[in-house]
């Protein structure tokens, strides 16, 4: 069944038109810090007798889609503000789709509904964390070969000061393993809000209420929390304690095994009953 999963979405138009969103964004990225990395050099060479030197150019790291935008978060806001539904995209709603066609009905004559329920969160863990790692993977390469450089625009002075945190100082002396460390996690993350966004779908049963309430939940875990964001476990390089990384990730595990829970009630116990 989990076959029969990965290749209807790998059919699917919708999913493939999300994907390429979600590879274009750090691509989009990518080529607005090529132009105010190097467009000054290209117009006023002069002023350069002799290059750019590994100190004016960014370090790969810091160049990456994951590290924030220089000079605009628009690209990275586009998609970590909006992680469930670009989930839902990939492929979280098609279990709606299914209900209302009565296919899932179908689908429970034949399978058992518990291994319906997780072989469908499985899918889109995968889908999500796939799309995810190939995209970052693929800007990162690309920033490896554009920016041998060695600047994090200034926050490499602040490394062993009193405003810096002991994880800011491990991570800028091993940029390379902490933005290789962060892909791996934003995969997971995006993994499992694919896997939170079909238990919803099988909770809510709609398109508009499963959009809704999955931006309700995500959004204030990127931005109203005092104590820390599951951005803290998305953007490396920041000066915020480890506190609040470890608090970012610990409401967002919740909110995730919440939504489960509550998925695999309605699918698999209510619907037996």
């Amino acid at each position: 069944m989990l076959k029969k999963e990965l290749m209807d979405t790998v059919r699917s138009v919708k999913t493939w038109i999300t994907a390429a969103v979600l590879l274009l964004l750090p691509m989009a990225d990518l080529v607005r810090k090529v132009l105010y990395q190097y467009d000054p050099y290209w117009q006023y060479p002069d002023m350069y007798p002799e290059g750019l030197r590994p100190t004016d150019i960014l370090h790969p790291s810091f160049a990456g889609f994951l590290a924030g935008g220089i000079p605009t978060h628009a690209f990275q806001q586009l998609w970590f503000w909006i992680v469930p539904i670009w989930c839902l995209l990939l492929y979280g709603d098609s279990c709606v789709r299914e209900y209302h066609c009565k296919y899932d009905s179908l689908l429970d004559t034949r399978i058992s509904k518990r291994k319906v329920f997780w072989t469908k969160n499985l899918a889109g863990f995968l889908i999500g964390f796939a799309v995810t790692l190939a995209s970052v993977l693929v800007n990162y390469l690309l920033c490896v070969m554009i920016f041998p450089g060695t600047s994090f625009s200034g926050f490499e002075q602040l490394v062993g000061s009193k405003n810096a945190t002991a994880f800011f100082d491990f991570s800028m002396t091993h940029p390379i393993l902490i933005y290789c460390v962060y892909m791996l996690s934003f995969s997971i993350i995006s993994g499992l809000t694919c896997c939170m966004s079909v238990s919803l779908c099988m909770l809510l049963r709609s398109y508009k209420l499963a959009y809704c309430v999955a931006f309700v939940i995500w959004f204030p875990q990127v931005s109203m929390s005092s104590r820390g964001t599951i951005i803290e476990a998305i953007q490396p390089y920041s000066l915020a304690d480890i506190s609040f990384l470890i608090h970012g990730i610990t409401v967002f595990l919740i909110s995730v095994v919440v939504t489960v829970i509550l998925g695999y009630i309605r699918k698999v116990k209510y619907e037996t009953l």
